[in-house]
């Protein structure tokens, strides 16, 4: 997870953009491990001068099913952060 966080982080320095999202896990088929299981993903989600939000999730689905559902909840989870702002 703070790998999630890092890579948000760093995307709103590296960007200067005022919000981020990160995404890191294992989609498979291969690498995970008995303590990361395939299917595993982080998200973070950060924004300019606020604490930077992390995610777990895990989507025990084949990769190209799982990247698009990680794409999805990154981009829901960004919106609810937006959402609470209004």
């Amino acid at each position: 997870m703070e790998t999630a966080k890092e890579m948000a982080e760093g995307a709103l320095v590296a960007l200067g953009v005022d919000y981020s999202i990160s995404v890191t896990g294992i989609a498979g088929p291969g690498g995970g491990t008995p303590q990361k299981k395939v299917g595993l993903v982080y998200f973070g989600i950060g924004q300019k001068n606020e604490k930077t939000e992390t995610h777990e999730h895990y989507f025990p689905f084949p990769r190209s099913s799982f990247r698009e559902f990680a794409a999805h909840t990154g981009i829901y989870l960004l919106y609810n952060r937006l959402k609470r702002l209004a």
